[in-house]
């Protein structure tokens, strides 16, 4: 992999190799929102409809965070749709038209997976074997941003 950063070839080839899977769950991510978006019928839908705008365009920008990193360490972005189904570590989301309360509880089961998944990257990325700790940085950001959200999707679903 060619790059310019100062990290040795095998510990990039490794952190890609971690952050592949992760971003694949942030696409994933973002069709659910976006699907939970545009599928809400519901006495609490402009509320939750702008929410959700919310939501998309922060997971959006935290995709696009770990693709960037991907380039920065010397790899493709390598996120074609095909690879979604055959490699989803996220449930299926809901799908027809959806309350506010099925929206968002399958939102929140979305982001317990994505954030299990980032989880999982930090601890890799700060282990004995593999210790990139800009990596682990940037993953822990996007880890405290979506426990916010998870927080505020679940919250939302009450009423």
């Amino acid at each position: 992999m060619k790059h310019v950063i100062p990290i040795e070839n095998k510990l990039a080839t490794q952190v890609v190799n971690i952050l592949d899977p992760i971003l694949l769950d942030q696409l994933e991510l973002y069709t659910h929102v976006k699907s939970a978006h545009w599928n809400l019928r519901d006495a609490n839908f402009i509320v939750v409809h702008r929410f959700l705008d919310e939501v998309g365009g922060i997971v959006n920008e935290s995709g696009d965070v770990i693709a960037e990193r991907i380039r920065q360490l010397g790899a493709p972005v390598d996120a074609p749709s095909a690879r979604f189904s055959s490699e989803d570590r996220l449930k299926l989301f809901p799908t027809g038209e959806l309350t506010a309360h099925d929206a968002l509880t399958g939102l929140c089961v979305s982001f317990v997976a994505s954030i299990k998944g980032i989880r999982e990257g930090i601890d890799a990325t700060t282990s004995d074997a593999i210790d990139e700790p800009i990596t682990a940085d940037i993953l822990t950001g996007i880890a405290e941003e979506y426990e916010k959200l998870l927080w505020m999707l679940d919250s939302h679903r009450v009423g």
